[in-house]
């Protein structure tokens, strides 16, 4: 275990500082992480407060993996590829410096869903957003093994640690690795709106909440 804290923390330039002292019948791990950004020239930080009417939403990778993993080791069915990326999930820092140094103000990531994700977009911009569902990046792995549930897995699912993000423009290479999926509009009666080939989708949704 220790090893393998360690492994990862290299990988990311990290250092281990220390933990509490204290015992249990049960090996349980609770981890804080703290860090720094590189300014270089921007005034601030990536957060969710930034969002503005026009602005195009867009997430990087795919969404639902983690979750159509969960529920494939749950369902004893299981797809290796899936419970891969709900077991070993893999942070994409590459885009982030990407978007970060491409001035895109509004991001965070999809910890908790991309639904949760967006209200708190929403939330926190004054906002609301309308998403095309059918421009979602879905995985094959997940279309195959969820034929019937693959899009409200995506909008639900959490643990992907992809990113959702606002933006008004960003330079090829960067539109090259990640996915546009809707917009932010003025804020109205509904803050998120998805669409589906044209139509309004009604998504069953059943996203974490911390404290329920």
């Amino acid at each position: 275990l220790v090893v393998g804290i360690k492994e990862c923390s290299d990988e990311f330039n990290a250092i281990i500082v220390g933990g509490d002292i204290v015992r249990s019948e049960k090996l349980f791990l609770s981890v804080s992480a703290v860090g720094f950004f590189d300014w270089d020239g921007r005034k601030r930080a990536m957060t969710r407060n930034d969002a503005l009417p026009g602005d195009k939403v867009g997430v990087s990778g795919f969404l639902g993996d983690s979750l159509g993993g969960f529920l494939s080791l749950q369902n004893n069915n299981v797809d290796l590829y899936l419970a891969s990326k709900h077991t070993k999930p893999y942070p994409n820092s590459s885009i982030a410096r990407g978007l970060f140094f491409n001035n895109v103000n509004c991001c965070t990531d999809i910890s908790d869903g991309l639904n949760a994700e967006l209200v708190n977009i929403c939330e926190s911009s004054n906002v609301s957003v309308s998403i095309e569902v059918e421009n979602m990046p879905i995985s094959d792995e997940l279309k195959n093994a969820f034929p019937n549930d693959y899009y409200d897995i995506a909008i639900n699912g959490g643990e992907d640690f992809e990113l959702l993000f606002t933006f008004s423009d960003l330079p090829k290479d960067i539109l090259d690795q990640i996915t546009i999926i809707g917009e932010v509009k003025e804020k109205g009666s509904n803050q998120i709106t998805y669409n589906l080939r044209g139509r309004g989708y009604s998504p069953n949704l059943n996203q974490w909440g911390h404290f329920e």
